[in-house]
């Protein structure tokens, strides 16, 4: 294997240089590198020299690295360049240091629900700027999800591009490596139908979102064949999750059909809607799963039940369902909080109408004699019969009969007005 690997120290390009080489896997070497033109550490992935790259990619990964693509977030190690020499291929990536997602996993289980979440919106938000510049990751798997002091990190942005529609020629060269990644491969990467897309993200988001509940791929497969055969049927052992929106995302995302498969927008959202309805509970505030092991004694209690195969042909009215899911969410938590605003009003209404009724044998006697003080306005008319004086001297009858003037409401606070807003004084089941 030796006369494969680039020596250590050897400088590729004349601006990047090979330390230390720290993994292996199916598509080449992976090593610890160094940038002499910006003096900064780097993780440089060499590509086999077998590896045939898809038509345009270089292009393609030359222009995110470059800054003409945006596509930088937080959660995405970024693309810092592509270079090309002696016939191999050499992507340089932002380093990320930490533990793999199915490291972690593999190592102390499926993780908690509240922490699952908490991924698929760490994942969904990088995957949406990625998706808003029309560029697919193609190869999100468990693999490359790195985590580390409460951060995570997607790794081989550009990969996924560079290998396009691959088949598995790299068995050729590599015959006694496995790739892992082969299992959250979407049915039409399976079945070679193109280069990866916006729709084949989600297919891997979901079953990433699965495994890390259940500890395992939607499917046991280690080929394309197998996988585009498990597939190929009309049913995926989605698994008896959760009884929340949970299950029924991961679900979505899975469809066989790319066109019935959420946006990466509408996986965010209802992921949102779901953590704001309080369907995770004690979840860190920090959503970025930074879990210890040794510190989540629940994963053994919150194991997902074993699983259950579902209906998987999705109609595209349960798309659409779906969505109206989110939608009716935020409705009825509109709902709540304006629920709640009218009450607090009602009961400062109340309290000052109570106020008023405890102060209203004082009041009322100053409300009665002030009545004909505006009797005098009525002898600025020009007409000389108008006699309001004696009218004046009638006390009694202005006690017995008031006004409806404004001021007249005070004389009755024992009986206040009666509201007909059917959420007043009504507590919604779930709020």
């Amino acid at each position: 294997m030796e006369q494969y690997v680039p020596g250590a120290g050897r400088t590729i390009g004349d601006r990047l240089r090979l330390d230390q080489r720290v993994a292996q896997d199916a598509f080449g070497e992976i090593w610890a590198g160094f940038e002499t033109a910006r003096m900064r550490s780097v993780v440089v992935r060499a590509l086999t020299e077998d590896t045939a790259i898809a038509p345009g990619s270089s292009t393609a990964v030359l222009a995110i690295a470059r800054g003409q693509t945006p596509a930088r977030h937080r959660n995405l190690a970024e693309v810092v360049d592509l270079v090309f020499e002696q016939a191999r291929w050499y992507l340089v990536s932002e380093p990320a240091v930490g533990e793999t997602l199915a490291s972690n996993v593999e190592r102390g289980g499926p993780w908690p629900r509240p922490a699952v979440i908490h991924l698929a919106i760490e994942l969904a938000e990088a995957l949406q700027v990625l998706h808003a510049a029309g560029v697919p990751h193609g190869r999100l798997d468990p693999s490359r999800i790195v985590i580390h002091d409460g951060e995570i990190k997607i790794v081989d942005l550009g990969l996924g591009l560079l290998l396009g529609d691959d088949s598995e020629d790299w068995r050729t060269t590599m015959p006694n490596i496995d790739d892992p990644s082969i299992a959250f491969l979407s049915p039409e990467q399976a079945e070679g139908d193109g280069p990866p897309t916006v729709e084949s993200d989600v297919w891997a988001l979901g079953a990433t979102l699965y495994y890390a509940l259940t500890g395992h791929a939607p499917f046991s497969v280690k080929s394309r064949a197998a996988l585009a055969r498990a597939t190929a049927k009309d049913r995926v052992a989605v698994g008896d999750l959760i009884d929340s929106p949970l299950a029924d995302l991961i679900g979505l995302c899975l469809a066989r059909e790319p066109v019935l498969r959420p946006t990466i927008c509408e996986v965010l959202d209802a992921a949102l809607a779901v953590l704001g309805l309080g369907h995770v509970e004690n979840a860190s505030s920090n959503p970025a799963i930074a879990l210890d092991v040794a510190e989540t004694e629940e994963r053994g209690e919150d194991a997902p039940a074993p699983a259950a195969v579902v209906p998987h042909g999705l109609a595209l009215h349960q798309k659409l369902a779906w969505a109206g899911i989110v939608v009716t969410v935020l409705v009825f938590v509109m709902l709540a909080h304006s629920a709640r605003r009218e009450q607090a009003q009602a009961a400062a209404g109340a309290g000052a109408r109570l106020a008023a009724e405890q102060q209203g044998v004082s009041a009322t006697p100053q409300l009665a004699t002030a009545q004909p003080v505006v009797a005098p306005i009525a002898t600025t008319e020009p007409t000389p019969e108008a006699q309001p004086a004696p009218k004046a001297a009638e006390p009694p009858q202005a006690a017995t009969k008031p006004q409806p003037s404004a001021t007249a409401k005070p004389r009755s606070p024992s009986k206040p007005k009666r509201v007909d807003d059917p959420f007043l004084g009504v507590t919604k089941p779930g709020f």
